[in-house]
């Protein structure tokens, strides 16, 4: 055991994800209740963190909260949040009081892992991408829009079915009837350089086709087995995503050409955003794929 919180034994500190923020994420950790065998995920953060750790910490809080009146197989649910006094063993840090959730543990892990440790096939890259539009289309329908979406934030339940997770950007969707509270100002540009929009780095107004353009570079990344784009810092991030033309795919994948323009088209007036034409469009394609094998 890695140490102690409130009823919980901290087992081990889960694999921490890749962040390009100026600022420390909360910590993983698998755990086990003392009073039964049950694994969960319990993340937390010290109640001394900065400012904007504790404000993204309580908004997934918030987000979680909302989510769990809501019966839905597309997000996991929230157990129990608190405040107590952590204990690590084997280290040099005093006990220290944080915030924390539990959530239920998923030993399926997440999609990066996934596509890490083998080469996706045709047939799971679309069993898996139509899953992360399902989820992220409940997320849209109940008022939420997600903003980091990313491979490591979908965990795997089924070959066609994931959860999201992460909601620590979440914001409420200003078009939705589900929500009468506007999106707070960005006071600093946040997310994930690699999977962000045009739109979250020019400071411009986030809406569901800020999701659609990060699920088009998953798709992307799914069917090429590489990120569309590579820079080695924010500012090169920027560049590439505000004024790189999207490329012409391989000629055994071009059925999936007008979905990947639709979905990264960098100014959001021009980017797909009906969900029936987006359905059409990924299933004309993956056919259109099959019939080429």
């Amino acid at each position: 055991m890695e140490g102690r919180l409130g009823q919980y034994h901290l087992i081990r500190p889960l694999q921490a994800q890749v962040s390009h923020l100026n600022f420390a994420r909360p910590q993983l950790y698998l755990a086990q209740a003392t009073d039964d065998q049950s694994l969960y995920v319990i993340k937390f953060l010290s109640v001394t963190a900065g400012q904007i750790e504790q404000e993204l910490f309580l908004n997934e809080v918030r987000v979680l909260n909302e989510l769990r009146e809501i019966d839905s197989s597309y997000w996991l649910p929230l157990l129990k949040i608190g405040q107590e006094v952590l204990r690590l063993k084997s280290s040099s840090t005093p006990p220290e009081l944080v915030r924390y959730l539990v959530l239920p543990y998923m030993e399926q892990g997440n999609i990066r892992d996934f596509l890490s440790s083998q080469i996706c096939t045709l047939q799971q890259t679309e069993q898996l991408w139509l899953g992360m539009l399902d989820a992220v289309l409940a997320l849209h329908k109940n008022g939420w829009l997600h903003l980091d979406l990313k491979p490591s934030n979908f965990l795997i339940n089924a070959p066609s079915n994931v959860y999201l997770i992460d909601f620590a950007l979440a914001q409420p969707d200003i078009k939705s009837q589900a929500s009468n509270v506007a999106p707070k100002a960005m006071e600093a540009t946040r997310g994930t350089p690699r999977y962000m929009s045009p739109e979250q780095f020019l400071g411009q107004q986030l809406t569901a086709q800020t999701d659609f353009y990060s699920l088009g570079l998953i798709l992307y990344e799914l069917l090429m087995q590489k990120s569309l784009y590579q820079a080695n810092d924010y500012q090169g991030w920027a560049m590439q995503h505000c004024q790189q033309p999207v490329p012409l795919l391989p000629e055994h994948l071009a059925s999936f050409q007008m979905l990947i323009d639709g979905l990264l088209a960098k100014n959001q007036h021009n980017r797909l955003n009906e969900v029936t034409e987006i359905r059409r469009l990924a299933q004309q394609a993956f056919q259109g794929v099959h019939h080429h094998l």
